[in-house]
């Protein structure tokens, strides 16, 4: 069982650029927003990090805009100077407006509220992918920040779930990146490291009928999580203990779908 050696697949996601027809807010205060939730993601404004703009509840994140609203007025008061007026005067209707989705599917673009949400996923992508540059992709790194950062994919991928601006290719790939980026933190993927660190010898497990678990071959590792993947629990179960079994399945077929995306692209080495 070679060690996976491209877990995670970079992404950035732009939303469309263009409002839909009816937009009742202007460009100007389009732009505010869009700028608004970047900074709100990067915190790069103290008091931004003290509410949650972004959180995927909108109860949450209305709370956030209402207790915040100081904050938001003075982050946005340079940066957002053409918009700064209609803001101020209708903070509370582009707040209601902002965390109150309509009454339609999430598929059918009705309206203006996904048009805005879709700033809200890109600056969770862009804020994620900016900050995977930054940790260790080691499976043993032990890097402390990789767990936020793998909090912040899937809430990125739960806020385009709901988001018609997304398409299915996107929340595919978004999809795939958050749960390889848990996969590389789990104890299931430590465990195929550290066997094929320390190669133990596993001659006497019959079920894998001389299949080389230590083989470089994609293909083989795909078999040991597919047919013979009932063997590799034992073998793993054994030699890693019972750690290693958490969310075993899952991790395997998450493990092989990840293999079989580097067997398709060529990345084997």
């Amino acid at each position: 069982m070679s060690l996976l050696k491209a877990t995670v697949v970079f992404i950035l996601i732009s939303a469309v650029s263009t409002a839909p027809a009816g937009s009742f807010l202007t460009e100007d205060v389009n732009s505010c927003i869009e700028w608004f939730y970047t900074a709100a993601e990067t915190r790069n404004i103290s008091c931004l990090g003290e509410y949650d703009f972004l959180s995927n509840d909108k109860q949450i994140q209305k709370m956030a805009f209402l207790d915040g609203k100081s904050c938001f007025l003075d982050a946005t008061k340079t940066q957002c100077s053409s918009g700064y007026k209609t803001i101020t005067e209708n903070y509370e209707g582009i707040v209601n407006f902002l965390t109150t989705p309509p009454n339609t599917t999430s598929d059918s673009c009705e309206g203006s509220y996904y048009f805005y949400e879709s700033f809200r996923c890109t600056a969770l992508i862009n804020g994620f992918a900016n900050k995977v540059k930054h940790i260790s992709l080691e499976v043993d790194s032990n890097d402390a920040r990789t767990p936020k950062v793998i909090e912040q994919c899937f809430q990125a991928e739960e806020c385009t779930k709901s988001n018609c601006y997304f398409t299915d290719s996107q929340r595919s790939t978004l999809t795939d990146t958050c749960e390889s980026m848990a996969l590389k933190n789990s104890y299931f993927l430590k465990c195929v490291a550290e066997l094929e660190q320390k190669r133990p010898d596993i001659s006497s497990y019959r079920c894998l009928n001389g299949t080389d678990i230590y083989s470089e071959d994609l293909s083989v590792q795909i078999e040991l999580f597919t047919t013979k993947r009932g063997c590799s629990r034992w073998v793993m179960r054994k030699h890693c203990g019972e750690k290693s079994m958490i969310d075993f399945r899952q991790n395997a077929e998450i493990y092989v779908k990840t293999l079989e995306k580097l067997t398709q692209s060529g990345m084997t080495g």
